[in-house]
């Protein structure tokens, strides 16, 4: 008997990938986080001055 609990039906592919560009990619994930929340404050900000 197979064990299917673990499977997934996604479509998505499993790669492997360096240390290097996984951290690159945490620091670019950390940096749009920041643009993110800047550009909400904002626009918070502007949508009060109307």
């Amino acid at each position: 008997m197979e064990n299917r609990e673990n499977q997934t039906s996604s479509t998505e592919e499993m790669v492997t990938i360096s240390r290097a560009e996984y951290e690159q990619l945490q620091q670019e994930k950390a940096q749009m986080e920041s643009t993110r929340v800047r550009l909400e404050a904002e626009r918070m900000c502007f949508a009060h001055t109307i």
